[in-house]
């Protein structure tokens, strides 16, 4: 049971062995459905997630052999092996990523097809999804994906600060007409 390749299609295929009176195999009963338009619009969903700025969802083949490490889904690779990438630091993100299966994993990358020319932190976190042999990932800049925090903080740090001068204000208003204007009025009158 399970997804399966035939004739240059995508199925969604059920196998189960014909036996004879005394159990051998004679045979097999193959049920299988045309899963291509849903998978295509499955791989136009996962193109379009946005990660920060320039972050995205990706899909690796996971299955073992000269396949592992294809990008099954991805915005602008799809069908390249990437398994033999190296990060800046020379490390094999993508056979990490292979051997583990799920987790996070955070690396440092220069995209150079973007133009840049320092590395910076990246993220990515993935799962298996065994019944398909895939890995989804999911990934962006550490700073793209912080910044949003970072953006809301200073929000919260000036909201802070309008809000305690608003209420300085206002307490000195009222400071000022129930304590120090009657205190005045006493002094003047003695």
């Amino acid at each position: 049971v399970g997804k399966a390749t035939l004739f240059g299609k995508s199925y969604m295929t059920k196998y189960a062995p014909i036996k004879d009176g005394k159990g051998q195999v004679i045979g097999i009963l193959f049920v299988g459905i045309d899963i291509m338009d849903s998978l295509e619009y499955m791989k136009q969903t996962i193109k379009k997630v946005v990660l920060g700025r320039t972050g995205y969802a990706y899909v690796l083949d996971a299955k073992p052999g000269p396949e592992a490490g294809t990008l099954v889904i991805h915005p602008a690779q799809e069908g390249k092996n990437i398994r033999e990438s190296v990060d800046s630091d020379g490390k094999f993100f993508i056979k990490e990523i292979l051997e583990k299966r799920n987790g996070i994993i955070v690396y440092p990358w220069v995209n150079k097809e973007a133009g840049e020319t320092s590395a910076r932190d990246k993220i990515v976190a993935y799962n298996e999804y065994k019944d398909w042999g895939w890995i989804i990932a999911s990934g962006s800049y550490t700073d793209e994906i912080f910044s949003l925090a970072t953006r809301a903080r200073n929000i919260m740090i000036g909201a802070t600060f309008v809000l305690t001068i608003l209420l300085l204000t206002i307490l000195s208003f009222y400071l000022s007409r129930i304590v120090i204007t009657p205190l005045r009025a006493l002094v003047a009158d003695s």
